[in-house]
């Protein structure tokens, strides 16, 4: 699905916008046509029109008459059949269930309040879904890779197609009524843009994110990230606090 912004320039969703566009345009040069040719009101018009590609239209006895009539029939059927055609395409390729399971989302998005936009669909955004669905929190995942998209979408997961570093993608992933931003993207460097883009929005925003060394804290910090968690430290510390357990010690898990 191309990306997700305006929802989401999805293909799908352009090439119906385009067949409806043409079928209209060309309804209304048949029906303006005739208005001209024959006299006829705009109603009538329109009715000589769809009788023309029926084929049961009264040829007209005028050269212009039948030039037009031709015109109209010829390009007519060539549209129309492969309008036809393409949607044909659609349902065989099973598009259609995807465009309409992408509006599906985008309007529970768009209906969204207080809600945790993830950045990154890998197994660390995913888990956080996981997380956060136990304790009734609403979430939306952003992701990049289309594949990975689909993927979670037949898990369940409540997710589009963006890029986290682009203001629309951002926006249709409804940052403005965010209760707060959680990236955890693995390039340290798309991680720093995206906190700077978010943090452009939502001055106010709650980021969380992940570091994937320690001198990035300060980094992180400055480009706006409110909470860094290294998963490394973490993980270590967790080890300790286990250790610590076993033998009758305390350790605390280290967060920044």
């Amino acid at each position: 699905m191309s990306k997700q912004g305006d929802f989401y320039e999805f293909t799908v969703s352009k090439q119906m916008k385009l067949i409806v566009i043409i079928i209209v345009g060309l309804l209304l040069f048949g029906t303006i046509g005739y208005m001209f040719l024959q006299g006829v009101g705009f109603w009538q018009g329109f009715i000589y029109t769809l009788e023309t590609f029926a084929f049961e239209h009264e040829t007209d006895d005028r050269i212009v008459g039948k030039i037009f009539q031709l015109a109209l029939l010829v390009i007519g059927v060539i549209i129309l059949w492969a309008c036809v055609w393409t949607m044909f395409e659609f349902m065989i390729e099973g598009k259609f269930n995807q465009y309409f399971q992408q509006v599906r989302i985008m309007r529970k998005i768009k209906e969204l309040r207080k809600h945790y936009i993830i950045c990154g669909g890998g197994r660390v955004g995913s888990h956080v879904a996981d997380l956060l669905k136990p304790q009734h929190k609403k979430y939306v995942i952003m992701e990049r890779d289309e594949a990975l998209v689909n993927d979670l979408q037949r898990q369940g997961y409540v997710t589009i197609e963006g890029d986290a570093m682009e203001e629309k993608d951002l926006l249709s992933a409804g940052i403005l009524h965010a209760q707060a931003l959680v990236v955890v993207i693995p390039e340290i460097e798309k991680t720093i843009l995206t906190i700077l883009t978010a943090r452009e929005l939502r001055p106010d925003l709650v980021i969380y994110a992940r570091a994937d060394r320690p001198h990035m804290v300060k980094k992180l910090k400055n480009a706006g990230a409110n909470h860094i968690v290294l998963p490394e430290v973490v993980c270590a510390e967790e080890i300790m606090h286990e250790i610590s357990k076993e033998e009758g010690g305390s350790h605390k898990t280290y967060y920044h």
